[in-house]
């Protein structure tokens, strides 16, 4: 019997795996190997296998050129299966059969293995629930058969909790559920580690990139694919491959050919962006002759950083007035006010601040959330005509499509003002459209502010977000809350608001560095939304299997149990990466609970050195896979062992903990309450209706520090270049 695979080089360890793995239980068999994607040689892939190249595969030149533009991995291997059979059958003595690359060969193979269209028969994600996993000693069986074959499709050595990414956000099969199949799963990890899997994960394959590392795009895929098609058809030449015999340098040089007709160069490339872009063709009508030269200027100035193309890709020479509504003096209000989250809180906390100003407002509920929306909240409506003041509490990212619900009437002749937090040091292109729709920004923290006034001229506002001590019920025992009776570490967040920037997981780790199982403290993890975000509560069950003194609470309580269970834990801990506020933090400190927390972003306007314990740090990137921040932006990376002395150290001096809490309560109530909070939002909305009303005829250095003359400066230079 012969074995074959078909795969990327991108999954040599996966490969290398394999090939072990048969040769282990079937002496004597080789692995053969058709490699999709091009390679220097051979003998530089370490891989105990015969290959098996594009021709003796029976593709043409043509084919071997023109399939990997048109065709994605999948797509190839299913092209590429049986004619690699084929190939192969003409010279193997006995069957052949396809092994997945992904696969691990754990009993001898037979004849019968190959029986059905030279298949080996697996198990994998998609058809291992109803059957039984077992083991005894180092050899699995499914349902009291050995196991032959295990196929590890979509399986992440650096997601060690999740069986397959390609389960989605659902997954049926968790290790929690199945401990023999986790066991399985972390020596195939172990195994891909030893092969080499650390070098080639970060390495995109011969088919998705260039040999410089230039991605190929969809845009490029799409052009290749219609110029082929006119080739075919007789209509246009055979456009160049970077899998053909010219390789990059002819591809690019297809990329970058001038279309235009004019002396301003428009590259084929930049005619495919604008052929996917609506608003380039209402901009730039007849962009391949008389707005060539605007096209191209807009593509060199805007286009280029907007799209983060990279250098090679770009070429470098080459009636009725309407009359103003007149609006009384008074304030709406608008936000997640029924939404259980902290953006919720943050809008029911600024009435607090409006209410101790004595400043009249209306509010509006949005709903535009799937957070549970079950807060006791009372609208209130003033009879006071239309307001002139906007303030809505809604983040970037969704703040157009609350617009867009609320209708033109709610922004015509009102001064607009986003609340919108945000968590690390820069903003997303993305969400930048929202800046077009306010006339200014509000922020909790300095950290915010310093982020958003990188990626804006117009105001960005520091008010003081209250902090008022939650309400609790005495009456309520920790074994109703489901509390362990131990001393308690308690960390709560909302699994929608970014697993890794809340960082639970470096929570586990300080703990168990601290405190050995059965020593006598515990840490609960209170969270919401886990059901929403399986594959990542899973992650936290994989991290606390060893641990029982690890309590994971998912689920929403009320308001009320949520504070109590707050004012019930003996230390709050939070090793976020970061935080646009750090309201469980302020909380708890309300509550006069000794906190830690690491000392970065915007938690430290309220935390210091006296009122709280705050744990070192380094500065490191977010990295990929953290949407929705960008990948080079800046977050902390906490000392996890210093964090975990810390939680020793408040466990084993309660006194002065307690003193510490009691300080931080102090603190709260001194420096954050809603009295503090109304003097300079009082301030602000006064400054605003001055300017807005002319009644400021000199200014002065109070008025000039908000930079509303250079906003409205901005507004008008940019309205003269649009009419």
């Amino acid at each position: 019997m012969t074995g074959y695979t078909i795969a990327l080089t991108t999954q040599l360890p996966q490969m290398r795996v394999l090939a072990a793995s048969l040769q282990k239980h079937n002496p004597g068999y080789r692995l053969s190997a058709f490699l999709l994607d091009r390679v220097a040689t051979e003998a530089s892939l370490n891989l105990d296998a015969e290959f098996v190249s594009w021709s003796s595969a029976g593709f043409t030149r043509e084919e071997s050129r023109q399939l990997p533009m048109l065709h994605d991995a999948a797509q190839l291997t299913e092209i590429a299966k049986p004619k690699v059979l084929q190939s192969l059958a003409r010279s193997a003595d006995g069957s052949v059969v396809y092994l997945d690359p992904e696969s691990e060969i754990f009993a001898s193979l037979d004849e019968q293995d190959a029986a059905h269209d030279g298949v080996v028969g697996e198990y994998g994600f998609w058809n291992l629930a109803g059957h039984e996993l077992t083991r005894e000693g180092d050899r699995y069986f499914i349902d009291g058969a050995p196991l032959r074959c295990f196929r590890f499709s979509g399986y992440e050595p650096h997601k060690p909790h999740l069986l397959s990414k390609h389960q989605g956000l659902q997954p049926r099969i968790l290790f929690s559920e199945h401990p023999v199949l986790a066991e399985l799963c972390e020596e195939y990890r172990q195994k891909l580690i030893a092969a080499g899997h650390s070098e080639t994960q970060q390495r995109l394959s011969g088919l998705a990139s260039l040999p410089s590392g230039l991605r190929i795009d969809e845009r490029m895929r799409e052009l290749y694919a219609e110029a082929l098609q006119r080739f075919r058809r007789g209509s246009g030449p055979e456009p160049q491959s970077p899998f053909g015999p010219g390789g990059e340098r002819a591809f690019l040089g297809w990329l970058n050919q001038n279309v235009a007709s004019g002396p301003a160069i428009v590259t084929r490339y930049m005619s495919a962006i604008y052929s996917a872009r609506p608003d380039l063709h209402e901009a730039f009508p007849d962009h391949l002759n008389a707005d060539a030269a605007a096209f191209r200027q807009w593509f060199l100035v805007y286009g280029r950083a907007e799209l983060h193309l990279p250098p090679a890709l770009v070429v470098e020479r080459a009636g009725g007035e309407e009359l103003p509504v007149v609006a009384r003096p008074s304030i709406t209000v608008a936000g997640f006010f029924r939404a259980e989250l902290g953006l919720g809180e943050s809008a029911r906390l600024l009435t607090t601040a409006l209410d101790a100003a004595d400043l009249p407002y209306s509010t509006v509920v949005y709903d535009g959330t799937v957070s549970r929306q079950l807060h006791p909240f009372e609208e209130r409506q003033i009879d006071r005509g239309v307001p002139d003041i906007n303030i809505v509490c809604v983040n970037a990212d969704q703040f157009v499509t609350f617009l867009n619900k609320m209708g033109q009437e709610f922004s015509h002749g009102r001064y607009s003002i986003g609340v919108w937090f945000w968590e690390v040091d820069e903003f997303p292109a993305e969400f930048q459209e929202a800046f077009a729709y306010v006339d200014e920004i509000w922020v909790a923290t300095e950290f915010v502010r310093n982020a958003l006034q990188k990626a804006t001229p117009k105001p960005v506002f520091k008010f003081d977000l209250p902090i008022v001590e939650p309400v609790i019920d005495t009456a309520v025992s920790r074994s109703s809350l489901r509390l362990p009776e131990e001393y308690r570490f308690l960390f709560s967040f909302d699994f929608l608001s970014v697993l890794d920037r809340k960082n639970p997981l470096g929570l586990i780790d300080a703990f168990k560095r601290a405190f050995a199982l059965g020593e006598g403290p515990t840490l609960v993890l209170k969270t919401i939304n886990g059901d929403q975000r399986i594959v990542e509560l899973e992650k936290l069950k994989f991290a606390a299997r060893d641990r029982p003194d690890i309590t994971l609470l998912d689920g929403y309580v009320s308001a009320r149990e949520k504070n109590t269970m707050t004012a019930q834990c003996d230390c709050y801990i939070s090793l976020h990466r970061s935080e646009g506020f750090g309201l469980t933090m302020a909380e708890a400190m309300a509550l006069a609970r000794p906190v830690i927390a690491t000392g970065y972003s915007g938690n430290v306007d309220f935390m210091s050195s006296s009122n709280s314990y705050l744990c070192r740090y380094k500065e490191v990137e977010v990295g990929p896979e953290r949407q929705p921040y960008p990948p080079h932006a800046l977050w902390a990376e906490p000392d996890v062992d210093e964090a975990a002395a810390l939680m020793r150290h408040v466990y084993t001096h309660r006194d002065e903990a307690r003193e510490r809490g009691l300080r931080a309560a102090r603190d709260v109530r001194e420096l954050h309450s809603p009295a503090v909070a109304a003097r300079t939002i009082r301030a602000r909305i006064q400054k605003i209706r001055n300017r807005r009303g002319g009644l400021l005829q000199t200014p002065t250095a109070e008025t000039l520090d908000d930079r509303l003359d250079i906003l409205q400066k901005a507004q008008r230079d940019f309205s003269r270049r649009i009419l």
